[in-house]
């Protein structure tokens, strides 16, 4: 039973004047730091900042509070007539429509500001827009919930007669999969850590960017000294300082780890998992069996040292945002748990008879040339600076043949009557699983090279990704494309 009556038309939480209020003094900031900065060192010799900021600051503050209530006032929503209807804008009026059928997932978040107010953010995603097409931002948890809930049920309601039943499975409907603080620490400690010494780099050069030109005088002086010391530094300072990084990275690893996976929950029911994780913002993700395109896995060898995997959930949408948007992330998935999604999504019938098709050995000619024939030879440049690059074209050189190898023999694909799966990475393992009824088109095709070799690339085309089967011989990929497109015109499930 519905607590709210959505037919009549409803307005945020009045929390939502604070709301709207903060995040755009936030964003004013964010605009706006370098003068803030700027103000707050030089302030002195800034005549224009004694002068006029008090005036500037009360005139700011009223036009915030101004947009902030006329944004609470002219925001409304409903149902009606089988369609969410949402109204917004006082200078330039919005109307947005959308059917319930067209609905595809319903997701409620949280950040530090949400839950320091009491509200809800819900975001409303339907059948090919480009990004959230409803977001309303301050709801409060009893509205937001029953929302959610009654827009799930109208959908479920609506496409009952052309959805099939998802395989039954062993383990029922429930919890998935919870973080424990162990969890927590071990997904922590197998992240990529080269991810947090590219962060650091970025931030520092973008705050250097920002700042240069109001303390250039300072950032040169600091920059002679920096060099005077790596001048007279010995060995000992720098593995100091390396380990210093690492150790950050490490740092960067579990804050990282914390804001977006603490107290991660993956429940299930029978038709969709239900995703809820985050410290500062708490997600919580509806992701429907049947709008998952495709189910990757990825193993590095942090990981496997510890028997854990990601998994990774792509949905339906559009390319240009499935990449990111619609992907979601599980570390942390023992052996275990990785079975009992794959099963959740798929079913736990149809694994077991796979052929298995191995790439042509002019996939490791290309990867040895483009790896490292090309970037050793590259590196050889650096020989008219010192003779001892030469050390480093040779490192270049074997280690892009260790990864040329590996790719190599890491990659594979198997195919039965209802999966493909496509097996690929060097270091790290690599396995993404898609059902051929859900493709939306497959392509062949032949580079120049590829017509000598007598091989060729075949492309999977789902809704928002693509699953390559590269480098494989002619008459293989044309039987597979056949193969394929039978399933794809003789299937009769719906895919999204």
């Amino acid at each position: 039973m519905h607590r709210t009556d959505f037919e009549t038309p409803q307005r945020q939480s009045v929390f939502g004047i604070i709301f709207f209020m903060l995040l755009a003094i936030r964003k004013s900031i964010a605009a706006f730091w370098p003068l803030l900065v700027l103000y707050v060192f030089k302030g002195d010799n800034a005549d224009f900042f004694k002068t006029y900021s008090t005036l500037l600051l009360a005139l700011t503050g009223i036009l915030l509070l101004a947009h902030s209530i006329l944004s609470y006032r002219y925001f409304f929503f409903h149902i009606e007539n089988n369609e969410f209807i949402l109204k917004k804008g006082y200078l330039k009026k919005v109307t947005i429509a959308i059917s319930f059928d067209k609905i595809v997932s319903i997701n409620l978040n949280q950040n530090l500001l949400q839950q320091a107010i009491g509200v809800v953010e819900l975001e409303i995603d339907s059948v090919g827009s480009k990004n959230k097409e409803v977001k309303i931002s301050a709801l409060s948890k009893e509205i937001a919930n029953d929302l959610e809930r009654l827009l799930s049920e109208k959908r479920e309601s609506l496409s009952k007669e052309n959805l099939e039943e998802v395989p039954a499975v062993e383990e029922g409907t429930g919890t998935v999969f919870k973080y424990q603080i162990s969890d927590l620490i071990k997904v922590g400690l197998t992240r990529n850590h080269l991810r947090g010494i590219a962060i650091v780099a970025a931030f520092g050069f973008n705050i250097l960017q920002q700042v240069d030109e109001f303390f250039k005088s300072e950032i040169e002086a600091a920059t002679r000294q920096t060099e005077n010391f790596i001048a007279n530094s010995d060995l000992v300072i720098f593995v100091s300082l390396g380990i210093f990084i690492i150790f950050i990275s490490f740092v960067i690893s579990m804050i990282e780890t914390i804001l977006f996976y603490f107290n991660l929950n993956l429940k299930k029911s029978d038709k969709a998992f239900t995703l809820t994780s985050g410290l500062l913002k708490r997600k919580n993700i509806t992701i429907p069996f049947s709008r998952i395109q495709a189910f990757r896995q990825s193993i590095n060898p942090l990981q496997r040292l510890a028997g854990i995997s990601t998994i990774s959930l792509s949905q339906a949408n559009s390319s240009e945002r499935a990449k990111s948007k619609e992907k979601v992330n599980i570390p942390g998935c023992d052996s275990s748990i990785f079975f009992k999604t794959r099963n959740s999504v798929f079913g736990d019938v149809g694994f077991e008879k796979f052929a298995t098709v191995l790439p042509h050995k002019a996939f490791l000619r290309r990867r040895i040339i483009f790896g490292a024939i090309v970037p050793s030879l590259l590196s050889l440049f650096l020989l008219l600076i010192s003779k001892w690059f030469f050390l480093l074209s040779a490192f270049i050189f074997l280690f892009g043949l260790w990864i040329s190898w590996l790719s190599w023999r890491k990659r594979s694909y198997e195919i039965n009557g209802q999966f493909l799966i496509v097996h690929n990475g060097s270091f790290a393992r690599k396995l993404t699983i898609v059902e051929y009824f859900k493709a939306q088109g497959i392509t062949l095709k032949q580079s120049f090279f590829q017509k000598f070799r007598n091989t060729a690339t075949l492309s999977i085309m789902m809704a928002g990704i693509s699953v390559s089967v590269s480098e494989i011989a002619v008459k293989e990929a044309l039987e597979i494309k056949d193969y394929l497109l039978y399933a794809i015109e003789s299937s009769k499930k719906n895919w999204m």
